[in-house]
């Protein structure tokens, strides 16, 4: 697969050397997409736009029932109060056909959130494409705390996952990118994600000054250690030959 920024577009020079990469895209200012994936290649558009989809559906149909519907119902009960103030006539008629239309009003909106939901629960491009878009997300979030959009490169996610190992994997790739945002004085970085039959592997480069020259960075890496740990797999820091440092979390599937 292509290496890619966090908003999707291919950096502008690959890294020569190990120090890690010098150069990464940056987004412009006239983008008109969402911060970190404007511009980006056609497969991350359209994961993007799924996404924003079932949220946008999700959203609609919280807001017809919670206020929508509330405010139908509301009236209609205001308006058979004042039926009912009135007594028989033509004016008291008119205002039951008003109440009987809110009523079939509220049963056919009923009746669209109802799809909205089935609709938003058929939608979906198996879990290898969903986890990409979450990977995306956390990217796109630590982009402005790092300066920069990481350069990422993703591998055999359509290999079967274990169903809790996506918080893990989402929690160690923000908690690497935060260690360089905090201590690496980096202006690049490197973040790829590789699965294959028997193990994941999360590897973050960056071109920064280095863990020996930030001991704090050690700290940081406890929790990534420990995850590691946790799945009976490995966790590594080392610093490059020019500059910068690399981090690799590795755990084994099945």
């Amino acid at each position: 697969m292509t290496a890619t920024t966090a908003s999707g577009v291919p950096p502008a020079r690959a890294t020569a050397s190990e120090g890690g990469p010098k150069e990464s895209a940056t987004r412009g200012d006239a983008s008109t997409g969402p911060p970190a994936v404007a511009d980006a290649p056609a497969p991350v558009l359209a994961l993007w736009a799924r996404e924003q989809l079932l949220e946008e559906r999700e959203r609609i149909a919280a807001d017809l029932h919670d206020h929508v519907i509330a405010r139908l119902f509301a009236a209609a009960l205001n308006l058979e109060r004042v039926a009912g103030t009135l007594g028989p006539g033509p004016l008291a008629a008119q205002l039951e056909v008003t109440v009987d239309g809110l009523d079939e009003t509220i049963f056919q909106l009923r009746r669209m959130i109802g799809r909205l939901k089935q609709q938003t629960a058929s939608v979906g491009d198996g879990a290898g494409a969903a986890l990409a878009v979450r990977l995306l997300n956390v990217l796109t979030e630590m982009s402005p705390a790092l300066g920069f959009d990481p350069v990422l490169r993703l591998t055999g996610l359509d290999v079967p996952l274990p169903e809790d190992i996506d918080e893990d994997l989402l929690a160690v790739l923000r908690e690497a990118l935060t260690n360089v945002a905090r201590h690496a004085q980096a202006g690049g970085a490197k973040v790829e994600v590789a699965a294959t039959v028997d193990r994941l592997t999360v590897q973050v480069s960056d071109d920064g000054t280095g863990i020996a020259a930030a001991p704090a960075r050690r700290s940081g890496l406890d929790n990534l250690a420990r995850r590691a740990h946790d799945r009976d797999g490995t966790f590594s820091a080392e610093p490059l030959r020019r500059s910068g440092t690399r981090v690799t979390w590795t755990v084994p599937l099945g």
